[in-house]
């Protein structure tokens, strides 16, 4: 495995692990077979931290997760905080989807084979950019085609969709906890408002009592991309907080299950996620 690292023009840092191509091995006299497809998916990993930071424990572990199962994984610490207003935060995934597939033939990647995942307001930035690519605007700022920005597929773990619904849950608090982006107010930053024909495939799971980001936030826009028949699987998983990642003791909020207490099933989201992704992206 290799490592990059790349720094965008935003000054935004796209940090990337990878794969190595091993070539073929024997299996018994003069049989060889291939160890592995002839090119590998990617995946661009956003953490969230309401656009104030990126939190390490959505990032790392989950990248190491998807290199196991054969994606080369970067992570992308995009604008946050004041440089967090829109459209710097997509501008910086796009730039990456550019960067990467620019780097298809140097690494092995399947150019039609680059997914999206974010947590949180990840998610929503992800959400942005699985629902906006196509807008000509975006060509004039990429200065490209917007096919060459679009990523293939989304997965979106308990993302905020709607700053209709959040501004009703948190209030003033939005203007304290949350940067830059999420203070605005336009419809550009609405996901739910985003969605149309032209939405990529998505992956979209929560939690039924998640205290930060209302389940409801997914339910609406799963009643969304369902009206716009857009490929989606959703899984609202029984119980369990905010910030779960993997639900592991390497990627859960701060690092350890809180209170003794570890919520049943949501560990089973990345195999069902995994299964999804690869059946979409015919890997």
């Amino acid at each position: 495995m290799n490592k990059i690292k790349k720094t965008l023009s935003n000054g935004a840092k796209l940090e990337g692990y990878i794969l190595e191509k091993l070539g073929k091995r024997e299996i018994r006299k003069s049989k060889f077979v291939d160890r592995q497809a002839e090119k590998f998916p990617a995946v661009i990993i956003l953490g969230g931290g309401g656009y104030k930071t990126i939190d390490s424990y959505e990032t790392v572990p989950v990248a190491l997760n998807f290199l196991s199962k054969g994606y080369h994984s970067f992570i992308l610490e995009y604008s946050i905080d004041e440089n967090s207003t829109y459209p710097n935060p997509l501008i910086d995934v796009y730039e990456a989807i550019l960067f990467i597939r620019e780097k298809t033939s140097e690494w092995d990647i399947d150019k039609d084979k680059i997914a999206l995942i974010g947590f949180s307001a990840g998610a929503h930035l992800a959400g942005l950019c699985g629902s906006q690519w196509k807008l000509d605007k975006f060509e004039k700022l990429m200065e490209r085609k917007k096919e060459n920005f679009k990523p293939n597929a989304m997965i979106l773990c308990y993302p905020i969709t709607s700053m209709e619904l959040l501004r009703k849950e948190k209030g003033k608090n939005i203007g304290v906890n949350w940067g830059e982006i999420l203070q605005q107010d336009r419809d550009e930053i609405d996901v739910i408002k985003s969605i149309d024909y032209d939405t990529i495939p998505t992956f979209i799971w929560h939690t039924r009592t998640d205290g930060v980001v209302s389940v409801i936030q997914s339910i609406k826009m799963m009643e969304k991309m369902n009206e716009f028949n857009i490929p989606y699987e959703a899984h609202i998983f029984f119980d369990g907080f905010h910030g779960l990642s993997l639900n592991n003791s390497l990627s859960n909020y701060k690092y350890a299950v809180q209170d003794g207490y570890n919520p049943i099933n949501v560990d089973k989201w990345f195999e069902l996620m995994i299964n999804w992704l690869n059946r979409i992206i015919n890997y």
